[in-house]
């Protein structure tokens, strides 16, 4: 066999027949399709499971602490797979860092609130006492 001693191709008694390379090209694009076909229904699950936690805490004031938990994967460079939609990480902490400004503001907002609230019971005390 031209120099390849010991070499034998196909598989004695098999009954598989030999693909024509587009029927084959075809086969194997069968199976890439359905392997993103499984991606995105994963991420399809992840989004439904992101909305939903979204509206759990839709109209809520979150803590920094609070903020500070959030569990984020960081991307990295697509080059296939299943973990490659994620948030940048540059954009993950524009998020965090206008979450963050905007809940020190919160808590600023509810001291001064209820400072406010302190000082008109003493107002009305004094004016009484007057």
């Amino acid at each position: 066999m031209a120099g390849f001693d010991g070499f034998e191709r196909g598989e004695r008694g098999s009954t598989r027949e030999h693909l024509e390379v587009l029927d084959y090209k075809i086969q194997q694009d069968k199976k890439r399709a359905a392997d993103l076909d499984k991606v995105v229904t994963e991420k399809q699950n992840l989004v439904a499971t992101l909305e939903k936690d979204l509206k759990a805490i839709e109209g809520k004031t979150l803590t920094v602490k609070q903020i500070e938990k959030i569990p984020v994967k960081i991307s990295r460079p697509i080059y296939g797979g299943a973990d490659n939609a994620t948030l940048a990480k540059k954009d993950w902490d524009n998020v965090k860092k206008t979450a963050t400004t905007q809940a020190k503001k919160d808590e600023e907002y509810r001291a001064a609130f209820s400072q406010v609230a302190v000082l008109k019971k003493e107002k009305s005390k004094w004016q009484t006492e007057k």
